[in-house]
């Protein structure tokens, strides 16, 4: 008898865990899916009217991020000081990388607010920026302002950069195959921190058929890149143009042209 008291027990622990979890399941994909529908609501409104919208998109502040959490943590398990120094320097770069961009894109924010945003501004912070960036917006009191939209992350973003009408972004293979697929025009500031100075490459092919502006990250400030901005999205016909530059670089079949190399490959 006591054996099956113990074996119900047991049966009702299990149950009563794997219930708790199922809960939580289920209360993690509805909070998803709200956030899935409200960004699906602004993307829509922001598509219907197409009124001078300009990404942003700044995912490279978890470079500096992860760089200061790393060395943080070899600084707890390195014994050696020259090692440390070393560390604590990198910590130091990584820390000021991460203030410049910030304040960069505070500059960018404070301008267009004096401005009255003049166009309609989505900027997605990254989920490892996303607590500082909104506490700095907070204290700048910019989180109620009209046409400034700043997201935590942009779940559907070919919506959102299909509806732009200005990207500025870096100039990664995967961003540059996309903004030449939309043939949406950009402004780009090309990461210094890569291999071969391969970015800067990739946007200059860019800008050379007229898709682009570039401006060099030492270059890059708020200032700079709202004038900028503010230059492409007052002239329809400088869009036009850069839209074309980029359709003419665009391989909008490169799935099916992939697709077909590794099927004759497979003969």
């Amino acid at each position: 008898m006591g054996f099956v008291l113990l074996l119900l027990l047991i049966s009702y622990i299990i149950i009563h865990r794997d219930a708790k979890s199922i809960k939580q399941y289920k209360r993690k994909t509805t909070d998803l899916i709200g956030q899935l529908e409200q960004s699906v609501q602004r993307n829509e409104a922001l598509i219907a009217s197409r009124k001078k919208a300009v990404h942003t998109i700044t995912h490279e502040l978890r470079t500096p991020l992860t760089a200061i959490t790393g060395y943080t943590e070899l600084l707890q398990k390195e014994c050696s000081k020259e090692n440390n120094v070393n560390f604590l320097q990198s910590i130091q770069q990584s820390s000021d990388r991460m203030r410049d961009m910030l304040n960069t894109l505070l500059d960018f924010f404070r301008l267009e607010a004096r401005d009255g945003m003049p166009f309609h501004h989505i900027h997605a912070a990254g989920k490892g920026s996303w607590d500082t960036m909104r506490q700095t917006l907070e204290a700048e009191q910019l989180t109620k302002t009209p046409g400034l939209d700043v997201r935590e992350y942009i779940y559907d973003m070919a919506d959102v950069m299909r509806a732009a009408d200005l990207v500025i972004c870096r100039a990664g293979a995967s961003t540059v195959s996309e903004l030449t697929a939309l043939a949406v025009p950009a402004v780009i500031v090309p990461s210094p921190y890569v291999t071969n100075n391969h970015q800067e490459k990739n946007a200059r092919i860019l800008e050379k058929h007229g898709g682009a502006q570039v401006i060099l990250e030492k270059d890059a400030t708020g200032e700079a890149l709202y004038r900028a901005a503010g230059e492409t999205l007052r002239s329809p016909e400088l869009r036009r143009s850069m839209s074309a530059g980029m359709a003419e670089l665009g391989i909008p079949d490169a799935t099916e042209r992939i697709y077909r190399t590794v099927m004759a490959l497979r003969k």
